[in-house]
């Protein structure tokens, strides 16, 4: 990239986050406070994740919703930083087979029923 773009890119963003942290410093102190609560919940949202995953099983408690809390305390807790990728795609896709399953159950007994 030639240098004079890369200056007036830096520029820009330079311009971007002083009007940014004007904007905040204007603010009122609750909006503040209420920005920083949801962006300390963005930054670990794996964690509410986890205690989603585990509140469901103390709720719906059964051999189904057993994989959850599992998972999250012999595979995700260990992984450091974060889980990867494939195990996130490996929870959602257990979550829709087990959601939609019975749901198919259902509407195969009763389309057989007539």
């Amino acid at each position: 990239m030639p240098y004079y773009i890369r200056l007036v890119l830096e520029s820009n963003m330079d311009n971007l986050e002083e009007s940014e942290r004007k904007f905040r410093r204007s603010m009122p102190r609750i909006f503040q406070l209420i920005i920083a609560i949801l962006e300390a919940v963005m930054s670990r949202s794996e964690m509410l994740c986890y205690f989603a995953m585990i509140l469901n099983h103390l709720v719906n408690a059964s051999l189904l919703s057993l994989a959850y809390p599992l998972s999250v305390f012999l595979w995700a807790m260990l992984s450091v930083p974060r889980p990867s990728k494939m195990y996130w795609l490996t929870v959602i896709t257990y979550t829709e087979v087990w959601t939609e399953f019975p749901r198919g159950v259902v509407f195969d007994h009763l389309v057989n029923s007539y």
